[in-house]
């Protein structure tokens, strides 16, 4: 059975290539979650509620405007420079998070990776397919993209839970900030891994002289995949970065509880992730972006009855994040997909770029997050959560397959 999947793979993507690109991008996820189960409740001790909810939202927001700029950077330094230059950046200002104590500079600093984040993510995005041989590798490099996130989403909640736990919350800002110092090292040694073949220069000067250009049904289709896609991701940020603070409403130690959901959904979606990597690509297409949406609302009505009834028991909480997982599995790595499969490979770059425009949802995720719970409380954040899924479901059901008729 192994040796078949392995066989599998080696027919649509480029191993060598795809095993370095994992080993970075789990080292540079799992030092976001180390911190990450940390930062709403630290930065929280010394600015209000929606304060730290914007602090939080600061780096999705600058990253909407990611644009052509990744694609600009890497025709002129390089994917390996700018690589190892964002990991150095990203080391320093984890370092600085530990030693700050006052708003604004928790702001400021917020800012920074932000502009870090902007170039990064596409870049890191583009690795991954660039290991892509045929159009079934490039759905399987971003599910295996995804399922590293899984896997630094084991490692990062526990090992962050246990840092400060034992050593405190600054601590784990510190370790961020080495393992983000890994990641640039080994950078240093990507040429050849993470690229594909050189563009020519007769394709590289075409490119520079029709940057903006792209095609009408490509245009409609990255609009509404940037649309649905910032509401999928206003909602899935929320659970990911700050529900620690919607958890402090009804359990105590909810840094404790936050860490543990966060690690489960990480082995789940980890799980369900493989068993799907190992069926056909015949399965594979048929994971519709939207019946994940539907799990995800599913999930957020559980999260309402936990919220609504004090009184039920903490594994119902665990059984809405597994439904939460299951909807992660088939809407997540789908958003990525279906903007790689109508990208040219001259401008993936370029494609996932105006993409980020996607963050506008981790960006205000977070703030509406911080509204709603101050004002309303924990119930009716999720059900607004499960009216903005329903928005997204929407679009992709109804206006989706109207452009596909009308433009393909």
């Amino acid at each position: 059975m192994f040796k078949t999947i392995r066989d599998s793979f080696q027919n649509s993507i480029c191993l060598d290539r795809i095993i370095y690109v994992v080993l970075i991008n789990v080292l540079f996820d799992a030092s976001m979650y180390i911190s990450l189960v940390v930062y709403a409740l630290y930065v929280n001790q010394y600015v209000s509620l929606v304060y730290t909810s914007l602090i939080i939202a600061i780096p999705s927001f600058i990253s909407l405007f990611s644009g052509p700029i990744p694609h600009i950077l890497i025709k002129k330094f390089g994917d390996k420079r700018i690589m190892i230059f964002s990991f150095l950046c990203l080391s320093c200002l984890y370092f600085i998070l530990s030693v700050l104590h006052s708003g604004w500079r928790f702001l400021v600093v917020s800012c920074f990776i932000g502009f870090v984040q902007l170039v990064i993510k596409p870049v890191l995005k583009v690795a991954f397919s660039n290991c892509a041989i045929d159009d079934s590798g490039v759905d399987l490099v971003h599910r295996i993209r995804y399922s590293s996130i899984c896997v630094s989403g084991i490692i990062g909640p526990i090992a962050g839970g246990i840092i400060s736990d034992k050593m405190g919350y600054i601590s784990c800002f510190r370790v961020s900030g080495l393992i983000f110092l890994i990641c640039a090292i080994m950078a240093l040694n990507t040429r050849g891994k993470i690229k594909k073949q050189d563009i020519s220069v007769d394709s590289f000067k075409k490119d520079e002289n029709s940057i903006f250009k792209i095609k009408r049904y490509d245009l409609f289709m990255l609009i509404l995949c940037i649309i649905s896609g910032s509401l999928v991701y206003s909602v899935f940020i929320q659970f990911e970065s700050v529900y620690s603070l919607v958890l402090k409403t009804v359990y105590d130690a909810p840094n404790k509880i936050f860490s543990t959901l966060i690690a489960m959904n990480s082995f789940l979606g980890l799980i369900l992730q493989v068993f799907v990597m190992t069926k056909k690509h015949s399965f594979r297409d048929k994971l519709q972006i939207r019946t994940g949406i539907v799990l995800f609302q599913v999930a957020f009505f559980v999260f309402t009855l936990v919220f609504l009834y004090n009184n039920l028991s903490i594994y119902i909480l665990f059984f809405g994040v597994f439904v939460y997982s299951l909807g992660e599995v088939i809407a997540i790595p789908g958003l990525d997909i279906t903007i790689d499969k109508i990208a040219p490979d001259d401008k993936k770059n370029l494609y996932f770029g105006f993409a980020e425009l996607r963050g506008i949802g981790f960006a205000f995720g977070p703030v509406i997050m911080g509204l709603l719970l101050e004002k309303f409380g924990a119930v009716i954040l999720n059900l607004t959560n499960i009216f903005l899924l329903g928005i997204a479901l929407f679009i992709e059901m109804y206006l989706g397959y109207r452009i596909k008729n009308r433009y393909k």
